[in-house]
């Protein structure tokens, strides 16, 4: 077992220069919550400071399944020093723990010893984390304790800053250190799994942001969400959710980014934890860091879903139409060139590559009219699929037609959006219209042709959603 400490993490000023630390009067003292550590003559376990360095040791020989609670303080003659108290908390599971956390105090690699390179330590390694990765704990009372994971020290210096400022006593801050590890912990497993980490609460450095396009079951969630954040008093604009009397908005489902956010309908822009809608990528302020979810659909069922929705019901020639009725040319112009509309502006991006335009910031009709449309830019427009994919990487993604997991996936992911309620299709026509299945072959095959972007990213997002659910119910059955 190596208790590694370095100046700074203390939550005091150091008053005396560093010299100090190394004369005899300085003591490092050790204690543990359930253990019984005392010297020969009955007290705490206090060493010269001149005894110890990075490398010095304490041996424990604990049998697995022990939890330590160490408790550690600099003691200067008799009296101990304010503010210099730390927690460790640690769960013994082998005969090979102490070795385990050497490599991750020491910033090696997997040591080589027999079990170690299949059986990572379980305590939290800064070396798995990117910066701007945080850990918010709410606490009972209100709060919360907040840690900058990829720092070394941070986790281990917010909870004793946070012991010492509440006046709490060994066993509360004990307490206090195993829930902040069970988090680490549970963040760690992600990080190793490549999946994004849990938000415990959103805020406005770390906003939740909600991307989706037309009909993966926005509509649903946007009114769980803005309630929920309504509840929670987080500033929010969720434009377009049928808001159950919390705010209300001339065309609001005309308004596809947060320039109309007010804190009469939520809160105000640049000032937002929540957000979301058919919005796009880097919606956000530069300098948030946010969490994000992304519906996304079957694009052969999507297409069929909006159809009925909005060609179907038109009153032209293409109106009153089932879709196995087109011709392979009528379907591949609606592809290639429809969109919907009403009040003389793009209420959507149609047809064709809607997700991909989505997660690259290049949606350009929704909300705008003809004349307002940058036609040249249309023009010039590459859709990237592996950097959509590396965008949609970072979001948690939820899937219509798996309605039931992602909503677990959500749940667990986002605590604090908790919900219930059942999947939401409206396709114009209910259950005459086609399923995929029904649909024309050379219709599907139309459909993949112009959508080549949308069908990368498809494929990327099961795999996601797959990683998410097997993490949820395997490995991260043992998180908290």
């Amino acid at each position: 077992m190596i208790l590694l400490l370095q100046p700074g993490w203390c939550d005091f000023a150091w008053a005396y220069a560093n010299q100090a630390l190394l004369s005899g009067d300085w003591k490092l003292c050790v204690d543990d919550l359930n253990l019984n550590l005392r010297d020969e003559f009955g007290g705490n376990v206090c060493q010269p400071t001149t005894a110890f360095n990075e490398f010095s040791t304490l041996d424990l020989h604990l049998p697995p399944g022990t939890t330590l609670n160490l408790h550690a303080w600099l003691r200067v003659g008799e009296g101990d020093v304010e503010g210099s108290d730390t927690y460790f908390s640690y769960e013994v599971k082998g005969p090979t723990e102490g070795l385990k956390i050497s490599t991750v105090t020491h910033g090696g690699g997997a040591a080589s010893q027999d079990g170690l390179e299949d059986s990572p330590p379980d305590m939290h390694d800064y070396r798995l984390f990117r910066p701007g990765d945080t850990l918010t704990l709410p606490l009972t009372g209100g709060g919360s304790l907040t840690a900058e994971l990829w720092r070394p020290y941070s986790l281990q210096v917010s909870v004793a800053t946070l012991c010492f400022s509440s006046g709490l006593d060994h066993p509360g801050c004990s307490g206090l250190a195993n829930r902040a590890a069970a988090h680490a912990l549970t963040l760690g497993s992600l990080s190793r799994f490549g999946l994004p980490l849990i938000q415990a609460l959103p805020s406005v450095a770390t906003p939740f942001v909600f991307l989706h396009h037309e009909k993966t079951s926005g509509s649903t969630l946007r009114s769980h969400i803005a309630s929920t954040a309504h509840s929670i008093s987080a500033p929010f604009y969720l434009p377009c959710y049928y808001g159950d009397g919390l705010y209300y908005e001339d065309y609001r489902c005309y308004s596809f980014d947060t320039s109309n956010a007010t804190e009469e309908n939520g809160g105000r822009r640049g000032e937002l934890a929540v957000m979301g809608g058919h919005f796009q990528w880097g919606e956000w302020e530069d300098y948030q860091d946010p969490r994000c979810l992304v519906m996304v659909r079957d694009p052969v069922e999507r297409a069929i879903s909006l159809y009925y929705e909005r060609v179907y019901t038109r009153e032209d020639h293409l109106g009153g139409r089932m879709l196995n009725e087109l011709t392979r040319e009528e379907w591949r112009f609606i592809l290639e060139e429809w969109r919907g509309s009403a009040w003389g502006m793009y209420r959507d991006e149609g047809f064709k590559d809607s997700m991909c335009k989505m997660l690259l910031g290049e949606s350009h009709f929704r909300g705008k009219r003809p004349e307002e449309v940058d036609w040249e830019r249309v023009g010039r427009m590459r859709l990237d699929g592996g950097e959509a994919m590396k965008r949609m990487g970072k979001c948690v993604v939820g899937m219509q037609g798996e309605w039931e997991d992602t909503k677990r996936v959500i749940w667990r992911w986002f605590p604090w959006l908790k919900f219930e309620d059942k999947v939401r299709a409206n396709t114009g026509r209910g259950s005459g219209a086609e399923r995929k299945a029904d649909v024309r072959e050379e219709l599907v095959e139309e459909l993949m042709e112009v959508n080549r972007c949308d069908m990368e990213v498809w494929e990327f997002s099961q795999t996601r959603f797959k990683e998410q659910v097997e993490w949820m119910d395997g490995v991260g059955r043992g998180y908290v």
